[in-house]
């Protein structure tokens, strides 16, 4: 059981998990109510946290993470409250692991949200679950 502390930057960022999910790597992603997104480092037990940063549309859209689904390529996909639909980008693939994690390059997401003038646009920017088409 994992505990969110003030003095301990590694640990979760919030205790109210809302979506959990784990990838073709082993690892281990928790959503979480206004916290953004964490990354488990299960050797260590200690969390990277991903969250919004306003100037940086590279970063997650909404640090209230509703939903997650890890899909059989490997993507990771995070839905949010008003944020949009965000899937997680690794950019690059050399040899280095991230923070020690089996996660091969950088970062980052790519946000899909509705637009009222792209009929293709996703339908709403609060994703709550994911429907699987298998």
């Amino acid at each position: 059981v994992f505990h969110h502390r003030d003095n301990d930057a590694n640990s979760i960022s919030l205790d109210d998990v809302s979506a959990v999910c784990a990838d073709s790597n082993g690892n281990i992603w928790a959503g979480t109510w206004e916290g953004g997104l964490n990354l488990l480092d299960r050797a260590t037990g200690k969390f990277t946290h991903f969250k919004n940063q306003p100037d940086d549309k590279s970063s997650i859209s909404n640090n209230t993470i509703m939903s997650l689904f890890c899909d059989k390529e490997g993507t990771i996909w995070a839905g949010t409250w008003g944020g949009g639909l965000c899937r997680v980008v690794v950019a690059g693939n050399d040899k280095a692991k991230y923070n020690g994690l089996r996660v091969r390059g950088s970062i980052s997401f790519r946000t899909y949200k509705n637009n009222i003038t792209d009929i293709n646009s996703i339908s709403g920017n609060s994703i709550y679950t994911r429907i699987s088409q298998e």
